[in-house]
């Protein structure tokens, strides 16, 4: 399945990589923060998220969910700091945050 966005037609896959790609971008940009997001990460959360009905609406809730939400929860409580590299990764079922 594959979306349609402005006259380029991307996959799941490449839509979750551009959202997962922006994540990095403000990442760096606002708080000083190295952050790569593996492959099987977006494979993840394409796999849980999407929905041909709804199209890309889902996976970014799912991605906000499952790595933005906890990711920010680490920022706050001071665990993740500006210069931090970060990586997204999946360990058995589960995304994880690796510093």
């Amino acid at each position: 399945m594959s979306l349609l966005i402005g006259k380029e037609r991307l996959s799941e896959q490449k839509v979750t990589r551009l959202l997962t790609d922006e994540l990095s971008q403000r990442c760096k940009q606002n708080l000083g923060i190295l952050l790569s997001v593996k492959d099987e990460a977006v494979e993840k959360i394409v796999e849980e998220a999407y929905d041909p009905k709804y199209g890309a609406r889902p996976l970014r809730r799912k991605m906000e969910s499952m790595i933005e939400d906890p990711l920010a929860e680490k920022i706050l409580s001071m665990q993740i700091k500006r210069g931090d590299e970060i990586m997204i990764s999946v360990e058995g079922d589960e995304i994880q945050i690796v510093q």
